[in-house]
């Protein structure tokens, strides 16, 4: 009898880690989410970068620190992204770490364009940390720094 309820609580307890284990399978996979961000970029459409970030992210640009989505948006990337004109984004990822909660992506960064009259070439490393909100891949930390000369 023992024998018994010992077999039938440990494959309730399997089923039910199985049951839980996917229940936090996010919607999304960290490429969908680094695809609408490229392709938000390039289409200057902030709107959609607001459903790939998280309120709570950080965004580390060339020494300088955002504490929060809106602030880079708002103070940063939106007024970048208006003024430049021919202007295209790409990340190729080197590295990956994905697993249900979280996912790290580390790889090179181009961006191409003029502004105000000059051309502007801007490459090197970009690290993006996504996290699980809502049972969607957010960005929590993204990293721009140029690479070394």
């Amino acid at each position: 009898m023992m024998k018994k309820l010992f077999t039938t609580a440990i494959l309730a307890l399997s089923i039910l880690m199985i049951y839980c284990n996917d229940s936090v399978k996010p919607k999304n996979t960290a490429n969908e989410v680094l695809d609408l961000f490229v392709s938000s970029v390039n289409d200057k459409n902030l709107d959609s970068l607001n459903a790939v970030f998280s309120s709570k992210a950080k965004i580390y640009e060339q020494g300088s620190v955002d504490d929060s989505w809106e602030h880079y948006r708002d103070g940063h990337l939106g007024k970048e992204i208006e003024e430049m004109q021919e202007m295209t984004f790409s990340v190729e990822v080197a590295e990956s770490l994905v697993n249900k909660e979280m996912a790290l992506l580390q790889g090179n960064y181009l961006i191409k364009g003029e502004m105000q009259g000059q051309q502007i070439n801007s490459a090197g490393l970009v690290t993006l940390s996504m996290q699980v909100e809502e049972d969607m891949r957010k960005i929590v930390h993204l990293q721009f720094s140029r690479g070394c000369k």
